[in-house]
């Protein structure tokens, strides 16, 4: 399946993944613990480059390397 990438929209960046870490959040996920709509991607702690920034983002630019967690839970 091909999952296409918009553009990044005010106060976001796109990431160019390039590690990502399995948790045993990703588990529950996986066998059915977290009731969330699929299809969707796996692996929330990941590492990479910033490919494109949205408006207003001032502290990253592409070519920066980064890492993100976007489940503040973990």
């Amino acid at each position: 399946e091909t999952i296409v990438i918009p553009d990044p929209g005010p106060g976001e960046a796109v990431v160019k993944v390039q590690a990502c870490g399995v948790c045993h959040t990703d588990l529950h996920y996986k066998q059915g613990g977290i009731n969330d709509e699929f299809p969707f991607l796996l692996g929330h702690e990941a590492a990479g480059v910033v490919e494109s920034v949205g408006e207003g983002v001032t502290d990253v630019a592409p070519g920066d390397f980064v890492v993100l967690n976007w489940r503040a839970v973990c």
